[in-house]
């Protein structure tokens, strides 16, 4: 199994028991998807797939993982062997990631503003009080979360299955929920 370091952005490889703990991305392909050719070479920076990348690596960093697996780029698909393996081995290596963000492009959720009003001896203070945006809720616009691409793929049950926790993620990275409480909502 290929992990992409999320500190070097380089892939290691590991066999047997010594797979390090890792997150895994889950997310819909689109255009200028970086591959293992790209990672190996170097030359994935420039690809409009590079954000999914670090921001994906960033997220499992923050989540105390220092590896991720992600598809695109830790799967050599020019070789039918190793894609064939991998086929049969996704259900395994969703199962056995630490987290896993699904990524739903073209998904932008509207964030709640809150406004906040203080009162001083009983009197509100409001002018130029400033707005405090809290995080999207997919309630606000069940449309756009559940009409999402990513629910439409094939793979998405296993995705969805598999790991024990699952964050979606909206189009710009903004953390949705998790699927154990969105379930819920």
């Amino acid at each position: 199994m290929r992990l992409l370091n999320v500190i070097t952005l380089k892939l290691e490889t590991f066999n047997g028991p010594d797979v390090p703990k890792y997150a895994a991305l889950s997310h819909t392909w689109g255009d200028e998807e970086v591959t293992f050719q790209d990672i190996m070479a170097g030359s994935g920076v420039g690809k409009i797939g590079w954000i999914k990348i670090i921001r994906s690596a960033a997220e499992a960093e923050k989540h105390g993982c220092k590896y991720i697996w992600i598809d695109t780029c830790c799967i050599d698909k020019t070789s039918s062997a190793e894609l064939s393996e991998a086929i049969n081995s996704m259900f395994r290596w969703y199962r056995k990631c630490q987290i896993c963000f699904a990524h739903l492009d073209g998904v932008k959720l509207a964030p709640k503003t809150l406004v906040i009003v203080l009162e001083v001896d009983s009197e509100p203070i409001t002018p130029g009080a400033s707005p405090i945006t809290q995080p999207p809720s997919p309630r606000s616009t069940p449309s756009s979360f559940s009409k999402a691409r990513w629910f439409e793929r094939g793979w998405t049950l296993q995705e969805l299955i598999a790991p024990s926790t699952l964050y979606f993620y909206d189009s710009g990275w903004a953390q949705i929920g998790e699927k154990k409480e969105l379930s819920k909502e």
